[in-house]
């Protein structure tokens, strides 16, 4: 075992991925042996083939406590299922998954501190939007998802005090102190995505190029052949500076 991090002539390097689970910095949890696929691949032993227990790591475990324990145990960061088919059992998946978030979740969003001088990258994922026009209709406002956050010293996820940023198929909304003057700097890829923004008071949406940001002592740059699918709210509480492209 100790040669496993080393990789080896036909694998090469172990994954970053794999590194963390044989250090036990990630619990693999083995939902269940039952599959409905037959691979001649297949890892999974006899012992657990087709049989419906549950594995935190090489434990059996029957109750969400055992698996806590395992965790703990092995001063784990970070989890992921497997087995058979974890889908086939998706109520234990759900149910772990929840479990999990309860007990070792962050709840950093509630304490945050937005430090002055912040340069915030937010990578949006150009698969993850619509068109634009599901931006302007009224009925999607409040759709909200938190944003990316790498300040080089952790990587988190924020929305805004009186503003909010809204995607296609998002669902939820967080929110983050923003009266501090900070400089946002938005980055995408490709050039599928539309941007449009509505000021403080403002009911029509536009795109960020069209709008003038009267309220605020920023500045914004807008590259043209870059458009983004979001709606950027901003308050007269904003003070900053937004460079896309």
């Amino acid at each position: 075992m100790d040669s496993i991090p080393r990789g080896s002539k036909c694998t090469g390097n172990l994954s970053p991925g794999c590194k963390s689970c044989h250090q036990g910095r990630s619990t693999v949890i083995f939902i269940t042996g039952r599959c409905n696929a037959t691979c001649f691949y297949c890892p999974v032993g006899m012992t657990r083939m087709f049989k419906n227990q549950a594995y935190a790591n090489e434990k059996p475990i029957n109750r969400i406590e055992e698996l806590f324990e395992e965790i703990i145990m092995c001063k784990s960061k970070a989890a992921s299922f497997t087995g058979g088919d974890p889908l086939l059992e998706h109520e234990k998946c759900h149910d772990y998954a929840q479990a999990l978030k309860n007990k070792f979740g962050s709840d950093w969003v509630n304490r945050a501190d937005n430090a002055k001088g912040w340069t915030v990258d937010f990578n949006l994922r150009v698969s993850d939007t619509q068109d634009s026009d599901w931006i302007i209709d009224e009925n999607n406002k409040g759709k909200g998802i938190g944003l990316y956050v790498n300040d080089g010293t952790r990587q988190e996820t924020i929305n805004f005090l009186n503003q909010q940023i809204v995607f296609a198929n998002a669902n939820y909304t967080k929110i983050y102190d923003a009266t501090q003057e900070v400089n946002y700097r938005l980055t995408g890829k490709k050039d599928n995505l539309k941007l449009y923004a509505r000021p403080d008071g403002v009911s029509t949406y536009k795109k960020i190029s069209d709008v003038n940001f009267s309220k605020t002592s920023g500045s914004y740059v807008v590259s043209p052949r870059i458009t983004f699918s979001i709606s950027l709210l901003y308050s007269s509480l904003f003070s900053g500076i937004i460079n896309v492209g």
